[in-house]
């Protein structure tokens, strides 16, 4: 069951380019039972992501739709029943709609109106829906939501904060990720059945056995308490949730039955409301579940930030191919002192974090070549250096 799990994870990365985190909180969110949210502009693959996972799982149903201020809930959770009318019930025949499905993809999740909150909030909560004189217990695993535009009203905190995974997804940022996008386009690879729902609520009994260790309790404390200090807040629920949902469906993914601190490092993705936070929370959690992770994150951002100031740069000096030329020079110096700093950590690291390390020495020296080659291609000379 674990690798056919695992074959779920690994066919959403063959499909998508560059969502690999999202990918594999989507696999935890179904073993968790938990709830999805993805907020980025239109064409960021958001429902890619939900439509191939839903795809590769034989035996599921699934409820898709796109919400706007106008939608009515006979569109979420079917017409009104006219033999229910004259019993003066008035029940939906739900067949065909969300009541009846294990996973809802809901895109443009926040322009929903007002009409549909309420039952919103209750079914991703309790799982339950109230159809007419009966309350109606959901199969819903998962809601999968995609929207373009962070919620803007106090009304939708409630809704916002039943998502436990989070993720501000954005454009492709390197040419290698826009070639590798358009190769997929061009020859897509089919999509099948790589696991079946009943595997998933088998994996989920898993996750209910899983030992909850002490250590696991500390560190997410440690993380509550760090957060506190910077000014940020986490209620109670979540926390809760964090130690009983997230990290033992981490566990069973990682083959354990007890909960170990590393299993907390998808607490980056549960713990920020704001997207500008992201950083501050990933540095917060990583530091104390993987500190390694955190310190490879800071290389990698510091590389990033000099490639981000070299292109305005470039962008500025139209013509200037010596300001190009000086500031490729400036730049790529300051990127080969991260390289040298991270040669220095590998010597240093032990085998479970040289892997990390190296995995961004790569990544690095990947943003070096483009600061030369970009430079090259301002002077019209080929470096022979891959983008």
């Amino acid at each position: 069951m674990l690798q056919s799990l695992r074959s779920l994870e690994n066919q959403l990365n063959n499909v998508l380019v560059n969502r690999e985190d999202e990918s594999h909180t989507a696999v935890l969110a179904l073993l968790s039972k938990q709830h999805h949210l993805q907020i980025g502009e239109a064409g960021t693959g958001k429902s890619l992501l939900a439509n191939t996972l839903c795809q590769s799982i034989g035996g599921v149903q699934v409820f898709n739709t796109l919400l706007s201020r106008t939608t009515e809930p006979d569109e979420i959770f079917g017409n009104i029943s006219f033999k229910g009318m004259e019993e003066d019930d008035y029940r939906r025949v739900s067949e065909g709609f969300a009541p009846e499905a294990h996973i809802w993809f809901l895109d443009e999740f926040f322009k929903a109106g007002d009409a549909l909150l309420n039952n919103f909030l209750t079914a991703l909560n309790e799982r339950t829906y109230r159809n007419g004189k009966t309350t109606t217990q959901l199969p819903l695993i998962s809601v999968f939501a995609g929207s373009n535009e962070l919620h803007d009203t106090e009304a939708l905190n409630a809704l916002y904060s039943r998502f436990t995974f989070r993720h501000w997804v954005d454009y492709v940022a390197d040419f290698e990720d826009f070639e590798t996008m358009v190769r997929r386009s061009l020859e897509p690879m089919p999509i099948e059945p790589v696991i079946e729902l009943g595997e998933i609520e088998e994996l989920q009994k898993k996750v209910a056995e899983v030992e909850v260790t002490k250590d696991t309790l500390e560190a997410i404390w440690e993380v509550k308490h760090t957060m506190a200090q910077g000014g940020f807040s986490v209620d109670d629920r979540k926390l809760v949730w964090l130690a009983t949902k997230v990290a033992r469906a981490e566990a069973v993914y990682n083959g354990s039955n007890i909960t170990e601190v590393e299993h907390l490092f998808p607490l980056q993705h549960c713990l920020w409301d704001r997207p500008e936070d992201r950083a501050t929370i990933r540095q917060i959690v990583l530091s104390i579940v993987n500190p390694t992770a955190e310190e490879c994150a800071t290389y990698l951002d510091s590389a990033n930030q000099i490639w981000k100031q070299f292109e305005t740069v470039v962008a500025e000096a139209g013509d200037n191919k010596r300001s190009v030329t000086t500031h490729a020079i400036d730049s790529s110096t300051e990127v080969a002192e991260i390289l040298t700093s991270l040669e220095k950590r590998i010597g240093e690291a032990g085998n479970g974090s040289q892997s990390q390390l190296q995995e961004t020495q790569i990544k690095v020296s990947k943003i070096q070549k483009k600061i030369l080659a970009s430079m090259g291609a301002g002077l019209g000379i080929n470096l022979g250096l891959e983008q």
